[in-house]
Order: C-alpha cells, then structure tokens, then sequence
C-alpha cells in the first residue's frame, strides 16, 4: 500500500530541514523547505504529503487568504551557488 519512505530529511549541504512531497497530477517527488515561505507558490497537504504550485489568481487568491504556501528547496539552499560553480548535484539525507 503505502511506502516507508520518510517524509522528512535535511539537506546534505546546507542541513537545513526540508519536507518530501509528491506533486498532485504529476507524481514528482519534491523537497521543500519545512517551513512556510513568504514567498512560496506550494500549496502542500501535510498529511498526505502532496503538492501543487500555484500560479496566477489561485496564487493571489491563497496568499490574500493567508493559506501556508511552501517553497521549493532549491530556491533557499544557502549552498546552491557553490554547487552550480562545481557542478555537483544536490543530495539530501533523510531521517
């Protein structure tokens, strides 16, 4: 049925806590930052560990209701910089 997956982990290279979530129609495993972000379009389902990205008026619309709206992790990572002059992946370790 379901898997053993966790759902949540930290960075490898910022350590920074960070959630794994699947997007709704795709199925895309995401990581994003744990916590709310200004900023975020990710409207996620916490106990079903989903998400969509919002865009448009259902941005504006869930930003003006005040919903909690994540962002993805690879827009945060203190060390993305770093990892784009070595050219090395990102990897994250999961708890």
């Amino acid at each position: 049925m379901g898997t053993n997956k966790p759902t949540l982990g930290h960075c490898r290279d910022c350590q920074a806590p960070i959630m794994f979530a699947k997007h709704v129609r795709t199925g895309f495993d995401n990581k994003l930052d744990i916590q709310p972000h200004p900023n975020g379009n990710a409207l996620v389902d916490r106990q079903l560990m989903r998400y969509e990205f919002l865009t448009g008026k259902d941005l504006e619309r869930a930003r003006a209701e005040k919903r909690q709206l994540y962002i993805a992790h690879a827009a945060t990572c203190s060390q993305k910089e770093s990892l784009a002059e070595t050219g090395q992946g990102r990897e994250v370790t999961r708890v």
